[in-house]
């Protein structure tokens, strides 16, 4: 999923094409556990797919205590930083980042756009066991909710490091088995987000867990974000779903079903394609779990659980601390060199 940079293609062009690759990816995406290396055994309420809890949700509780992963030792975890981070899925851009190709580069060609993070933690004990991260630079625009196409290939650069490390050092046994990737998956607007590419891509059995929660209905590329409440759906705004995720979300390991369409003559019994879940210790907010491929909702959402220590997993947290801090450490070093360039200029 990556595409070689062309100064003369529209942005209109660029939606078309992706909207068409991601449209056909996602016919080929398994949405339920398929060849898994390890089992996960729980007990919660069934959750009963008829669309009748559009409206007012069904809070479904799994029941932490009874959660049991047999086979499992090596879990993956992905993230991303970038160096400006005004542009990204959850901001609310302007008319002019709207209307035209952004890249979001960074202040010079030769300076990294990004820093991606992979980690490998140890199952139970969640200890990290193994960390590359890797300075990207971008060569597609940023378009809402074609992530993935920024994001994709520079995990599946991480990957490939991995495994060739691995490999040198003999544990190829502790490759992960399971990724979790900062972002969406099938809750997308087009059933196809970023953990979506890298599961199909990478054949590895793939979710994403996002802190925030963007609205699949009636995507609409031009227009910003809306994260009020006022008007509307409660599943259409940011604030709407906040509010009834507290409201109904009340103890760690509830959650409710998110939809990709609306019931309607065409949908008369949506599925979930997502659900925001109330993770272990004292958070307020869920997380928002969705499968990318080859492992299914329930199973994405009781490896969530069992994988938290605070609102977000582990594999994920720490991906997301390491790449931070790899654009803080090199927003040091231009610091440093400028001060420096600025010193001999003086003498």
């Amino acid at each position: 999923m990556q595409d070689d940079p062309d100064p003369t293609v529209t942005k209109a062009t660029l939606i078309t094409k992706w909207t068409a690759q991601q449209n056909a990816l996602a016919q080929k995406l398994i949405f339920e556990d398929q060849g898994l290396s390890f089992s996960v055994e729980g007990k919660s309420t069934d959750a009963t797919l008829d669309g009748t809890d559009y409206d007012t949700p069904a809070a479904w509780v799994e029941d932490l205590s009874q959660i049991q992963v047999e086979g499992l030792h090596y879990v993956g975890g992905l993230d991303i930083s970038f160096v400006d981070n005004s542009l990204d899925e959850t901001a609310s851009n302007t008319a002019a980042e709207r209307n035209h190709l952004v890249l979001n580069n960074a202040t010079t060609s030769n300076e990294p756009d990004a820093y991606a993070t992979m980690v490998v933690l140890e199952f139970p004990s969640l200890k990290l066991v193994h960390e590359i991260t890797e300075a990207v630079h971008l060569t597609v625009p940023y378009i809402p909710s074609f992530l993935a196409y920024r994001e994709a290939p520079a995990y599946l650069s991480l990957l490939s490091s991995l495994r060739a490390k691995l490999k040198e050092a003999n544990k190829s046994q502790e490759f992960p088995q399971i990724l979790l990737v900062d972002g969406n998956g099938r809750l997308h607007t087009r059933q196809a987000g970023s953990a979506c590419a890298i599961g199909w891509e990478s054949g590895i059995p793939t979710f994403g867990v996002a802190k925030n929660y963007l609205p699949t209905h009636s995507w609409d590329h031009t227009a910003p974000i809306d994260k009020a409440s006022k008007g509307g759906h409660w599943r259409e705004t940011q604030n709407g779903m906040r509010k009834t995720a507290q409201e109904h979300l009340v103890r760690p390991g509830s959650w409710f079903g998110l939809f990709g369409n609306k019931p309607d003559a065409n949908h008369p019994r949506p599925e979930y394609t997502g659900a925001a879940v109330l993770p272990p210790g004292k958070a307020k907010n869920p997380i928002f779990v969705s499968t990318g491929h080859r492992i299914s909702l329930c199973t994405a959402i009781r490896l969530t659980l069992v994988l938290s220590r605070t609102r977000i997993p582990e594999p994920v947290r720490l991906a997301d601390q390491i790449s931070r801090q790899a654009v803080r450490d090199a927003s040091k070093r231009r610091e440093g060199n400028g001060h420096a360039e600025g010193k001999s200029k003086k003498q």
